[in-house]
């Protein structure tokens, strides 16, 4: 089971969550703040939140964890179908950035 790692006010936190919710994908959601201690380090490098353990290792940095959960394959799509489709959305999203 993937665990998010995280705290309520993070938006990049809340993000990953409704991502996992919409997929409706088991996950624990775990309370963290950002700390400089070595542990919290080796989990993710950045020093920040959120971060999201898999079965294969820690990814950090929310767009990574949103394609990581697209690319899985596991649960509802939450990108159209078609290449052509994708790439327009992406599109979009990097413009309203």
């Amino acid at each position: 089971m993937l665990k998010l790692y995280g705290f309520p006010v993070s938006n990049y936190t809340n993000m990953v969550e409704l991502a996992l919710l919409e997929k409706g994908l088991p996950f624990e959601y775990v309370l963290t703040f950002p700390e400089a201690t070595p542990d919290f380090l080796a989990r993710s490098p950045r020093g920040k939140v959120p971060f999201i353990e898999t079965p294969r290792g820690f990814l950090n940095e929310a767009s990574v964890m949103l394609d990581y959960l697209e690319d899985e394959g596991r649960g509802k799509s939450l990108l159209p179908a078609g290449v052509v489709a994708v790439s327009v959305t992406a599109d979009f999203l990097l413009g309203a950035r």
